[in-house]
């Protein structure tokens, strides 16, 4: 189940629309008098799209929407699907509504369309493919969204967005994509909460974070990046998915670090064939924030950790 899914109650007739993941198990349902409560995944069920089809003799309440009828007014994401490296862009409109929308990147001061597309609802649109090797180049994603829907209802604004992914939460975000029904990167690109029109950046790059986000983080000056220590179940993931995790582990840290204002912190790596070592070695060379770095106490990590003096 996703944000903008109609679902229907186990035990009553009443439906709704997902509005938000509370966790693994609890969903907040939105019902037809506006109220929303939790709910447990399990006393609901999905809505399929299909289901108009099977039942002639019912209304779509979907195309034909009064304000009194619940719309699935949120679901659009950005999904990045594909095996190993190699990625494939979609559009996601997990919404009632039509959606008029181009999605575009820039690309150093660049702009490029990548396509313009008119989605119904729960529909989507393959864009680009990417690889994983060349994350730090993908850019920034602009994307503009326009609503439309039959019918008498309240306007609904569109909205520009710009998103620049970042590593440590890209590679976290994987789940079940809506209407694609499989495995990808997910990004949800509108949001709960909507300020005339404009939508509160929810993945921004690291110089637009707010500090006071770190106030409650916990701090670690030694980050231990030995995948074990990451992964439970670490011994499917292939090698390229090992160092992907340990690699966007050790950017959110050195990014928490830098945010909160620590003076040092220690990356324990391994020895290993020298790859992890020599790939965190190359982007501390390349970043102005960074005093120093060198082996961390050889004493006690050998030449398996290295400790990064920020300025």
């Amino acid at each position: 189940m996703n944000i903008g899914d109609r679902v229907r109650f186990l035990h009553s007739r009443d439906e709704g629309i997902i509005r938000k993941l509370i966790d693994n198990h609890t969903v907040e349902v939105e019902i037809e008098d506006g109220f929303r409560i939790p709910v447990i995944k399990r006393e609901l069920v999905a809505i399929a799209s299909e289901e108009k089809h099977l039942f002639d003799d019912k209304e779509d309440k979907r195309v034909n929407a009064g304000p009194e009828q619940v719309l699935a007014s949120e679901g659009l994401y950005l999904a990045f699907a594909g095996p190993n490296a190699r990625l494939t862009q979609y559009f996601i409109n997990n919404t009632d509504y039509t959606i008029l929308c181009t999605i575009g990147v820039e690309t150093s001061g660049t702009y490029k369309g990548l396509g313009a597309h008119l989605l119904k609802p729960k529909q989507a649109a393959q864009l680009k493919s990417y690889n994983m090797d060349d994350f730090e180049h993908w850019g920034t994603f602009v994307i503009q969204v326009l609503y439309h829907l039959d019918g008498g209802h309240l306007l609904k604004e569109g909205f520009t967005r710009k998103t620049k992914l970042k590593a440590s939460t890209f590679h976290i975000s994987k789940a079940k994509v809506p209407v694609l029904n499989q495995e990808a990167y997910l990004i949800q690109i509108d949001a709960e909460h909507v300020n005339s029109g404009k939508i509160t950046e929810k993945f921004s790059t690291p110089n637009q974070g707010n500090k006071q986000d770190f106030n409650n983080m916990k701090l670690e000056r030694e980050v231990d990046l030995h995948i074990e220590k990451l992964v439970k179940e670490h011994q499917k993931l292939s090698p390229h998915e090992i160092m992907t995790i340990q690699l966007a582990t050790f950017q959110k840290h050195l990014e928490n670090a830098l945010a909160i204002g620590m003076h040092d912190i220690i990356f324990i790596h391994g020895i290993g064939n020298g790859t992890l070592k020599n790939e965190i070695h190359k982007k501390l060379s390349k970043n102005k924030d960074i005093k120093f770095f060198q082996d961390a106490h050889k004493e006690k990590f050998g030449f398996g950790a290295t400790l990064v003096q920020i300025t």
